[in-house]
């Protein structure tokens, strides 16, 4: 990680994100190499997102060209995208470059297995979308068991459910400052209430 006194933040891009989150977390940001796996409409908004907080760099994989059925979701490609049978992560590094110049955005189209994962050790954080439940436990333990742990988060979407599972760490705390009770709530709508409503 660099100097944080060799940090500078941009206020004229970054001024309501500075005052909101601190200095503190700005410059963690700025320093920040994030890994990212699937392009699809979940994984380009993480990369949007991440992007426009001011990461120091992010890693775009994706193993999949892209098709007429992502263009319903990840709003980064394009006709000329499928025709050109371009990459997902290739076809919207680009795009995603314009929202911040700060950020240094690199592509990955190898395919990932559990038994090569020390390319991750150069990350602070590493995000999975649309991979298989054993890869994703592969990566969380070997994210675990860096010294200090790389953060590591795994999400996806079918239709209209989304899930997420976060690992930081044993370390990581949650700090509450309300000291309120949890509520736990089950839902007890089966989804053909929900589409007929």
């Amino acid at each position: 990680m660099e100097n944080t006194a060799d940090i500078k933040i941009d206020d004229s891009l970054y001024s309501r994100q500075r005052y909101m989150l601190g200095d503190g977390a700005m410059i963690k940001m700025a320093q920040s190499k994030v890994f990212l796996s699937g392009l699809s409409g979940l994984g380009i908004e993480i990369a949007k997102n991440v992007v426009l907080a001011g990461i120091k760099s992010i890693t775009l994989h994706d193993t999949k060209i892209a098709s007429y059925q992502d263009l319903g979701s990840q709003f980064f490609l394009r006709e000329d995208d499928i025709r050109d049978k371009k990459n997902r992560a290739e076809a919207s590094a680009s795009r995603l470059a314009e929202l911040n110049p700060y950020v240094n955005i690199q592509t990955s189209t190898s395919s990932i297995s559990d038994g090569n994962l020390e390319f991750l050790t150069h990350y602070q954080c590493v995000i999975l979308t649309e991979a298989p439940l054993s890869l994703q436990h592969g990566v969380d333990t070997f994210c675990r068991s860096q010294k200090p742990p790389i953060k590591f988060i795994s999400a996806g979407v079918q239709g209209v459910f989304s899930w997420a599972f976060c690992d930081f760490g044993p370390e990581f705390e949650v700090l509450d400052s309300t000291g309120e009770e949890q509520k736990n709530v089950l839902f007890g709508t089966s989804l053909r209430q929900i589409l007929a409503w």
